[in-house]
């Protein structure tokens, strides 16, 4: 069941809940000095491409296929990292944000779905803030937790938030969003169902879903499915 639930969670990340159509976390297409290159064929095109909203800017939304194993791929980006780079992971999940030359800051989501590895990619203007203002329709932060990533996407009414810097565990995290949630979500996969008690996921009105996922690092998302 635990296995089932994972690979919900993960869909949920990488596509579209009703359509499983992607729901890519990209901006901007890759270049010579971006990383995604490393991880595919050079000249690979983007499996996918969709427009998204972050702080009212309008970007282009990419999703590659890597050549390489999810456990190859961790062990390049920890080798790698520097002052210009960090990596975090979470399970079947890789997040790398890397600097680059031109100004530009480049962030990749590495997601194992079990059979492939797909590499979602966020090309941003140095400095600029891609949701430090988080979104009305989220649940509130939780203690201590600063917005990091706010992305509307208009063609799948959807909305995903990542955040960092998270106080307390996460299944003390997870506990205190889901209780101070409106009675109108549904518990559908109870929490325990996550490994560790890290991620859960609800049903509210007109058959929205909402998924709801943490770190031990302090790090998490909410993706809301309108």
């Amino acid at each position: 069941m635990k296995k089932t639930f994972q690979i919900v969670i993960l869909s949920a990340v990488v596509f579209s809940f009703c359509n499983l159509s992607a729901d890519v976390y990209l901006l901007g297409r890759g270049g010579r000095e971006s990383a995604v290159g490393s991880f595919t064929g050079v000249g690979d095109f983007p499996l996918h491409t969709e427009k998204v909203l972050t702080n009212g800017r309008q970007f282009t939304l990419e999703v590659y296929k890597s050549r390489q194993r999810f456990d190859e791929i961790y062990k390049k980006l920890f080798k790698k990292q520097n002052k210009s780079t960090k990596v975090s992971t979470n399970g079947k999940l890789i997040r790398y944000r890397c600097e680059l030359p031109d100004k530009k800051v480049e962030h990749l989501l590495f997601a194992d779905n079990g059979e492939s590895v797909l590499i979602f990619r966020i090309l941003l203007p140095r400095n600029f803030s891609a949701g430090k203002i988080w979104h009305n329709e989220l649940p509130p932060l939780p203690g201590g937790a600063e917005s990091e990533l706010v992305l509307e996407l208009p063609q799948r009414k959807s909305v995903f938030g990542m955040f960092n810097n998270a106080f307390g565990t996460p299944q003390g995290n997870l506990r205190a969003v889901l209780s101070n949630l409106s009675e109108e979500w549904h518990v559908t996969a109870d929490e325990s169902m996550m490994p560790e008690g890290r991620g859960a996921m609800l049903v509210g009105k007109k058959n929205s879903v909402m998924l709801i996922g943490f770190s031990e690092d302090g790090t998490g998302f909410f993706y809301l499915k309108k």
